[in-house]
């Protein structure tokens, strides 16, 4: 095969050319790296197709992939677009070159969603609205114009998010929900989230600057507060609320405001003033997922695994890397790994996300003992990182970001490695998050080869 010259927006197949053995960036051409060549690599613009995510190289050996249900993703034209059941999703939401998104199941228990005009799970105060501009999905008169009332003074005006014609939400005791909504600028500069009812530390209000796309003044008692731009001018907003174990209140009114100014949280009634609002959604859950479209019944979206690449072939048990960039959707306490293995968790070799906060790890067992953990912290493992575990008899590091971040001289090595999954081994702990590429290499690269790699 010829030598190959590989663009760093991953999504792209690789194109072919070069001479003799030497690999090189095409977007830094005096880096030159002989012999550091990829034994098996997943990209996710390779393509996708229902039930796999197919490998740029070799071409084969793809990654099945289970979701038995649709689910929605922001596409390369900035358009908000559903995916159907089983097929995978290249989700460019805060990147320009795209990522294979694996989610959780969750459930949009929030009805009539993009139904503005609907008392019962939607109403209005001091203003009036009507479904007539372009929605993120690209389609007209699918989004909502919310038209400030006339007679002057000071008001609140925006959305309220009801109950079946009920406005208070119940968050039940020591769960967390998470509120959201699409919005694009037109009159007004900022969008507030306002809890009221709830006791003292349920409640506070959030601003969101959608002029550009940045964070405002936000209430201590939320949490994950996100604003992520989904093209065209929309952004999509989000805040979680934890209720305590025991709380005094935990029911209470949620609703979105329009604001002149960040702290501001009225507007002056004058007729004309306008915002554009699409698509609300309310799941249970410490952070924002991807948007559920309901109607008369709450959706639920399934939960998506990635798994079952390569062969005993494609993988050296005494020496290699593993390489991969990605983000996590959220600190959890959950493990969230990507590794090789032998169909069981007694011999692997893995890397990702530990339960401890912002904290990457190795973990790397033969015949069942664990033979070595390193462990790194990011500041923020929400953050897409480059990582990658080299390992050899007595041999082991780990690489974070251009970086050597720790190692171990006495580990040995697992035998039998012929599977590469998106979890633990045997489909546990599956990893949640978002992948930009994976790719496995049969020999130990050198540091040098390494800190390239992984920058």
């Amino acid at each position: 095969m010829a030598n190959e010259i590989y663009d760093k927006s991953w999504w792209g197949l690789p194109e072919e050319g070069g001479w003799g053995g030497i690999y090189y960036d095409i977007a830094s051409t005096s880096d030159l790296f002989p012999g550091l060549e990829d034994s098996l690599r997943f990209a996710p613009a390779s393509s996708v197709a229902s039930g796999q995510i197919n490998a740029n190289k070799p071409l084969d050996q793809n990654f099945t992939f289970t979701r038995a249900s649709t689910a929605s993703f922001l596409g390369s034209n900035n358009l908000l677009q559903t995916a159907a059941s089983g097929m995978p999703r290249i989700d460019y939401v805060g990147n320009s070159s795209g990522h294979i998104l694996l989610e959780p199941a969750r459930t949009n228990e929030f009805l009539q969603s993009n139904n503005l005009s609907n008392n019962s799970w939607w109403s209005e105060r001091n203003g009036s609205e009507s479904k007539n501009i372009v929605s993120p999905t690209g389609a007209s008169n699918d989004a909502w114009t919310l038209a400030t009332d006339s007679g002057g003074g000071l008001k609140k005006v925006g959305m309220r998010m009801r109950n079946n014609g009920i406005t208070n939400i119940t968050i039940p005791a020591g769960t967390s929900k998470t509120f959201s909504i699409f919005v694009k600028k037109s009159s007004y500069d900022f969008i507030y989230f306002n809890s009221t009812g709830f006791q003292d530390d349920m409640k506070g209000d959030s601003f969101f600057n959608i002029s550009n796309g940045t964070l405002g003044t936000v209430s201590s008692n939320n949490s994950n507060q996100k604003i992520e731009d989904y093209g065209n001018g929309w952004y999509r907003l989000s805040v979680t609320i934890t209720a305590p174990a025991s709380p005094t209140d935990n029911i209470g009114q949620i609703a979105w405001f329009v604001s002149d100014a960040d702290t501001e949280v009225n507007v002056t009634a004058d007729g004309t003033s306008t915002s554009f609002w699409y698509g609300g959604q309310i799941e249970v859950g410490e952070y924002v997922t991807s948007y559920i479209e309901t109607d008369t019944a709450s959706v639920t979206r399934v939960a998506e695994t990635a798994s079952g690449a390569g062969n005993s072939t494609l993988f050296n048990d005494s020496e290699g890397v593993l390489f991969i960039e990605t983000a996590a959707l959220f600190d959890d306490t959950t493990n969230r790994y990507i590794g090789l293995n032998d169909g069981t968790t007694s011999n692997r070799i893995l890397i990702g996300y530990s339960t401890q906060t912002n904290r990457i790890r190795v973990l790397l067992s033969d015949g069942g003992v664990q033979k070595a953990i390193i462990s790194y912290d990011v500041t923020d493992r929400t953050n897409f990182s480059k990582m990658a575990v080299k390992y050899k008899e007595n041999d082991v590091a780990l690489w974070v970001d251009g970086i050597e971040r720790g190692t171990d001289t006495t580990a040995t090595m697992p035998s039998g490695l012929d599977e590469l999954d998106c979890n633990s081994g045997a489909g546990s702990s599956p990893f949640l998050g978002k992948i930009k590429q994976i790719k496995v290499y049969n020999t130990a690269l050198t540091d040098a080869e390494l800190a390239t790699l992984t920058t």
